[in-house]
């Protein structure tokens, strides 16, 4: 598993902050649909690692379940991590062939883990 890159981190904490129960429904609701969109542009991309796609809303949305559980800062990250995932402007475009989800997984793994999550780590 990679570390994120300088530049990587730098995109997440730009998208970290609070957010309401309504915008963490939301947010849950855009993984979803966002993961979705994956699996649709993967019928025409035979390269988008979907498997890693799946895994990303999966535990993303297991994440965000708890939210109200999580500490400040652990929210702040997952409101992040959820963001960095359906942002067109994360590092890595998402729908580029198979390394398009790696800097997602990345970030993911670092959220997961400063989250105290580190059950909901992706091997990649």
């Amino acid at each position: 598993m990679r570390a994120p890159t300088p530049r990587e981190s730098a995109l997440l904490e730009s998208l970290c902050g609070p957010a309401s129960p309504s915008e963490v429904a939301a947010l849950r609701e855009a993984v979803a649909r966002y993961g979705e969109s994956l699996r649709l542009a993967a019928r025409h991309r035979e390269l988008l690692p979907v498997d890693l796609a799946d895994a990303l809303v999966a535990n993303l949305d297991a994440l965000l379940a708890d939210f109200a559980a999580l500490a400040p800062d652990a929210q702040r990250l997952a409101v992040g991590g959820a963001r960095y995932f359906i942002s067109d402007t994360d590092a890595i475009p998402d729908q580029s062939g198979v390394l398009g989800l790696d800097d997602d997984v990345a970030i993911w793994n670092h959220v997961a883990r400063r989250a105290g999550r580190p059950d909901l780590e992706i091997d990649e």
